[in-house]
């Protein structure tokens, strides 16, 4: 299954605070920060695991990593060097078959190497996740310590010129913003905001494309709501679920939609307290009871409260709920720019134990460790952000969007490869 980004991109609208009241069940290696919650210290000894010399041509690999929670991680990081260092030799451990055929075609180097860095882990969704940083590398790995078992599900080895590796093709979620209140079921309500995000790790490339709400769309459920096989793409969530979101959209765009982030008004607004807040250029003014926003232009840092009121804006908007659809982009890239400027992807594994709190999602814990290190290899302000173009129209009584000719051209784009060609963001 191929991984998606945002916010983190994805992470993005829905970025986790560094520090929190309640402290997860979580060892670290990482050194605590303002902005990080406090966690308990515990350092693996150092594991030295040779290749041994079976033949003169296998470069020995040693390890001199600092912290991990087992030895048996250390081994499987090791392993990642030796295969890209003996291209066609046996490689040791759980590594994708996609990394082995990437380093399939390297020349092999007998130098042998020691690898120092250091070991970031956490936990979540019941599964152990870690990062490795080593130098400017990086490798990824997900498993269960107490059993010792570790899989490799991702890497980036720039010390030996390979590009990153977070699973075959561009990684595609869908985010969904439900308007439920606080209080109410996230997943029983309205899908009021939604965004494909696609990012294609090796190249740093980062698309976010909003799908109007309101968009007449063919849906494979019947009930009072839908007619004739249409309806508003907002309903489909309302008593049928997330996953119906993303087979709608799936059919509707033809994007291969590795799964998605959910996430209600109150959610988002914890997620970006804890956070601390971060920096948005605010493009216009806004003065909207509806929305409970009032702010001004220019760049301000703006806390959970003022966020959720800016994505709720569509009174100032240009374009009604097109605008307000546009400004969710904008959410996401300035958080992906605050997250990138309070340091490195060392803070993943704590994100993501706080993201998980606070969203629902059906994605893989491999899936999030590869989405979450992938936003860092995202440049915020290249982004494109743009919201497919419509009419509106009325159909059974209901005032709907009608996707025109650009937007399935957009869609067709975005689904062929990850990327927008031409794309005018906002």
């Amino acid at each position: 299954m191929r991984h998606i980004v945002t916010i983190l991109v994805v992470i993005a609208m829905m970025a986790a605070s560094c520090g929190r009241s309640a402290e997860p069940d979580i060892q670290s290696t990482t050194t605590s920060t303002a902005l990080e919650p406090e966690l308990t210290t515990t350092t693996a000894p150092p594991t030295t695991r040779s290749t041994a010399i079976a033949a003169p041509d296998v470069v020995v690999v040693t390890s001199n990593l600092a912290g991990g929670p087992d030895n048996a991680l250390h081994q499987a990081i090791v392993g990642v060097y030796e295969a890209a260092l003996n291209p066609g030799q046996p490689a040791y451990g759980n590594i994708p078959a996609g990394l082995l055929t990437q380093f399939a075609a390297r020349t092999p180097i007998l130098d042998p190497l020691t690898l120092e860095g250091v070991i970031h882990h956490g936990r979540i969704l019941e599964t152990d996740i870690a990062v490795a940083v080593i130098g400017d590398d990086l490798v990824l790995a997900v498993g269960q310590f107490e059993e010792s078992r570790w899989e490799i599900v991702g890497a980036r080895l720039s010390s030996l010129g390979e590009p990153a590796w977070y699973g075959d093709g561009p990684m595609q979620i869908l985010v969904i913003g439900s308007d439920a209140r606080p209080g109410g079921k996230v997943a029983g309500h309205r899908a009021d905001s939604i965004h494909i995000l696609s990012t294609i790790p090796a190249t740093g490339s980062a698309s976010i494309v909003g799908l109007p709400r309101d968009s007449w769309v063919e849906v494979t459920y019947e009930s009072d709501e839908e007619v004739g096989g249409m309806d508003k793409l907002t309903h489909t969530m309302a008593s049928r679920g997330p996953e119906v979101v993303v087979e709608t959209v799936t059919n509707l765009t033809e994007v291969e939609l590795d799964g998605y982030l959910l996430t209600g008004f109150l959610g988002f607004q914890q997620l970006i307290d804890e956070f601390g807040g971060f920096l948005l250029d605010v493009p216009y003014r806004m003065n909207d009871i509806k929305s409970f926003s009032n702010l001004y232009p220019g760049e301000q840092h703006i806390n959970g409260t003022e966020a959720l009121a800016f994505s709720r804006n569509r009174a100032n908007a240009p374009g009604g709920d097109f605008g307000r659809s546009l400004n969710h982009g904008r959410v996401m890239t300035a958080v992906l720019s605050e997250i990138q400027g309070r340091g490195g992807v060392e803070q993943v594994p704590v994100l993501l134990m706080i993201l998980i709190e606070y969203v629902e999602t059906d994605l893989t814990p491999a899936q999030l460790l590869n989405m979450a290190v992938a936003t860092f290899e995202v440049d915020p302000l290249v982004v494109d952000n743009i919201v497919v173009p419509g009419t509106t129209a009325w159909r059974s009584g209901r005032n709907v969007v009608i996707l025109d000719d650009e937007a399935y051209q957009i869609l067709a784009d975005i689904a062929e490869d990850g990327i927008l060609s031409d794309a005018e963001s906002g």
